[in-house]
């Protein structure tokens, strides 16, 4: 009975040190190293690492926006504020961004993250996540 408490209370232990990757407030770190913060109200934040192009920002909102909050392939990452300091990154450079539902909003095949309104299908966003490695096909971009 003892051994069975034991490993009962090590098991609980356990499952409370682990990080839960479901919780949709928690940080979040896309496929190419940038930070997201979810700042309420269906928003959240971008924070540029290293690079700060457009292509980067968009790869980080739509692998956010499709892996965090389950959003479709078809649906739009937009740009609701564009680039500028971050909220959660003092010194550093954030845009922030919304999910609308696929038919919403205007189509940008290139990516601009310094007009509010700009917007892609999150499976176009994810894309730009290869373009926007180090790495990708021998390149050192």
């Amino acid at each position: 009975m003892r051994g069975m408490l034991a490993m009962a209370t090590v098991a609980m232990l356990a499952l409370a040190a682990c990080d839960n990757p479901a919780r949709q407030d928690a940080v979040f770190s896309a496929k190419n190293g940038f930070v997201v913060h979810p700042i309420g109200e269906g928003r959240f934040e971008v924070i540029a690492r290293g690079s700060s192009a457009a292509n980067g920002y968009f790869c980080a909102a739509g692998d956010y926006a499709r892996r965090r909050l389950g959003a479709m392939p078809a649906d739009r990452v937009i740009v609701v504020d564009p680039v500028g300091p971050a909220v959660n990154n003092p010194g550093g450079k954030s845009a922030k961004f919304t999910v609308v539902p696929s038919g919403t909003g205007s189509s940008s095949i290139s990516p601009n993250v310094n007009r509010v309104g700009q917007s892609m299908s999150i499976a176009h966003a994810r894309t730009l996540c290869d373009r926007s490695m180090p790495g990708f096909f021998g390149s050192s971009r």
